[in-house]
């Protein structure tokens, strides 16, 4: 990494040098509201939701009301720890992002360039 900014990634083929890029924008990037990311649940918190991991360091809530458009009384009859799930960014705001999975039908917000 240059003093500048500028990161130079090496390796032994391109798969590997393209996994390193994933991983420094990963760490590097933020969380962008309405853009559909997929995430692995963290953490069931039975009554209230799951925490959904993003990005390395990056996650959040999925409120269960954000869960399913039918009412739900347990969120683990519908996400297990460790599963892999598409989430949209509602809020991310001073670190406390919200996800929901019911507005995933809803159009994505263009990346930002």
């Amino acid at each position: 990494m240059e003093d500048n900014g500028i990161v130079t990634i090496c390796g032994k083929n391109s798969a590997s040098c393209e996994s390193a890029k994933s991983k420094i924008e990963g760490l590097t990037s933020d969380l962008e509201m309405g853009r559909i990311y997929e995430g692995k649940v963290e953490n069931i918190l039975e009554n209230v939701g799951a925490v959904i991991s993003v990005l390395p360091g990056r996650d959040g809530l999925l409120h269960i009301s954000q869960i399913s458009d039918q009412r739900i009384n347990k969120v683990s009859d519908h996400l297990q720890t460790g599963q892999i799930v598409r989430v949209k960014v509602l809020k991310n705001d001073s670190g406390r992002v919200r996800f929901s999975m019911r507005k995933l039908d809803e159009p994505e917000a263009p990346p930002n360039s």
